[in-house]
């Protein structure tokens, strides 16, 4: 595991040392399980919208192809 050094503001990381207490944790470890949330929110938006590009190249063709069809029914009435 590599270690990594933050520079912080005083007053943020007394308050950061009083919630690790609280919580039963350390600073480090808030800080480790932030970072984890902040790519995994990051990867999951990602893997999201690839869902929702394929999705829409899906439905587009379907729906001109729907549209197309209703134009050419209207014109043979």
């Amino acid at each position: 595991m590599a270690n990594l050094t933050l520079a912080i503001d005083d007053k943020l990381l007394r308050e950061a040392r009083i919630k690790a207490l609280e919580q039963g944790t350390s600073v480090n470890e808030i800080c480790r399980r932030a970072i984890e949330r902040l790519v995994n929110r990051n990867e999951n938006r990602e893997r999201v919208a690839a869902g929702l590009r394929a999705s829409f190249a899906n439905a587009l063709p379907r729906a001109a192809y729907r549209t197309m069809a209703a134009a050419k029914r209207s014109q043979s009435r």
